[in-house]
């Protein structure tokens, strides 16, 4: 048991890693301009290269990892991530598009290793496990500018590329130390095998499964939530009038929120099932997100919480649903083909909140948003949640 809590542990924060990895440098990116005069426009391409890069390398990661093995290609990850942090501190900053697509590609393959691996070591309990390692991986994101900020400014923009080394090799010796001795070998019934070669044929194959098309669509949906919420929530509390102390505030309650309820959700999932608790969240989400348009304090403030709510009791049952879904050796595909809808979320959502709220207003590009989550409160009709033919079987560590 105890080896079990310590390989969640590690798993966990391998996803922190990818999230503090993005976040550290895209938040300290002003520093950077500073130093070599960088104008917006390369800021602009720095911060999508990260996810550029996990959109195109998850699923060829998630490919790779039926020749090499699940924990090879994360360790692969991590040393690309930690290889690409260190060049920054040698070579001239002109690289830093070089470093950040380097980093954005060792991030793409540990962190669909550690989700694939995580369901198949805790499948009886994927939904608890999951919500675990989302709440950790979420706190890259919060915690990653407030420590940037103190680096930057006591050490310069090269400090963050010490930090993000430091954590990957630190993570790289973990990934030895609390690996477990055998690989699983019972998570396949008796007489099923491993495909042990994937090319385009598998990826596309699982494109165009009907059964995992919706909830990849649900996953996109919802990143999209989150980039109104942790993007443009700041934005909306100043026009509805405080200041930069209460709105800091009120954003730091909601992200407890976001990540508390994470781990609450997919604890729950694993008993009263993925669909229901997915649907749920969802409608919180919208409703909250058209109905805090309307109103004024303190309701606004309240639909902001539960805002958090509906977004954070979804994230990490999309994962989990994915998980019931597959069959085991089509899981690591479906999960970086499933990052990839994810990361596209996140990269769409700013850009459309941007131009609507320019050309619209604020206010209609939340209405928006919420009409994007009717959309995917429909997808939730044609999820079937079977359990797979080849099912996998919890192992004890």
């Amino acid at each position: 048991m105890k080896r079990n809590f310590f390989l969640l542990v590690f798993l966990s924060l391998t996803g922190f890693v990818t999230s503090f990895g993005s976040y550290i440098v895209a938040a300290n990116l002003p520093a950077y301009s500073r130093e070599t005069g960088a104008g917006l426009i390369v800021i602009g391409i720095l911060i999508a290269l990260y996810d550029v890069a996990e959109i195109l390398v998850k699923p060829i990661g998630a490919l790779l990892s039926r020749r090499w093995g699940e924990w090879s290609i994360l360790r692969i990850g991590l040393m690309l991530f930690a290889l690409a942090s260190g060049i920054y501190l040698i070579f001239p900053p002109q690289w830093l598009i070089v470093v950040r697509l380097a980093q954005g590609a060792g991030a793409a393959f540990f962190s669909v290793m550690s989700i694939t691996l995580l369901i198949r070591y805790f499948t009886d309990k994927k939904g608890a496990a999951l919500g675990i390692y989302g709440a950790v991986k979420n706190a890259g994101y919060v915690l990653a500018p407030t420590i940037g900020g103190i680096l930057v400014y006591r050490s310069g923009f090269r400090s963050v590329f010490v930090i993000c080394l430091g954590v990957g090799l630190l993570v790289i010796i973990l990934s030895y130390l609390v690996r477990p001795r055998l690989y699983p070998s019972g998570q396949l019934i008796p007489g099923n095998k491993w495909k042990k070669s994937a090319g385009p044929r598998d990826l596309f194959n699982s494109l165009k499964n009907r059964q995992t098309l919706p909830i990849f669509l649900i996953m996109f949906f919802n990143m999209i939530f989150m980039a109104a919420f942790f993007g443009f929530m700041p934005v909306f509390l100043s026009g509805k009038g405080l200041d930069s102390l209460e709105a800091g505030i009120v954003l730091a309650g909601n992200a407890m929120v976001y990540l508390s309820i994470q781990p609450f959700a997919g604890r729950l999932s694993d008993t009263f099932g993925r669909k229901k608790l997915m649907a749920l969240g969802l409608s919180t989400a919208t409703l909250s997100i058209m109905l805090i348009t309307f109103f004024s304090h303190p309701f606004y403030l309240i639909f902001s919480g539960t805002l958090a709510v509906g977004i954070g009791w979804v994230s990490p049952l999309g994962d989990a649903f994915v998980g019931d879904v597959s069959d085991p050796d089509d899981l690591a595909i479906n999960l970086g083909i499933a990052g990839s809808y994810k990361e596209v979320g996140e990269m769409v959502g700013p850009l459309a909140m941007g131009f609507i709220g320019q050309t619209m207003g604020l206010d209609w590009a939340f209405i928006l948003v919420g009409l994007l989550g009717l959309v995917s409160l429909i997808c939730i009709v044609f999820l079937r949640g079977q359990k797979p033919a080849h099912s996998i079987e919890f192992v004890h560590l």
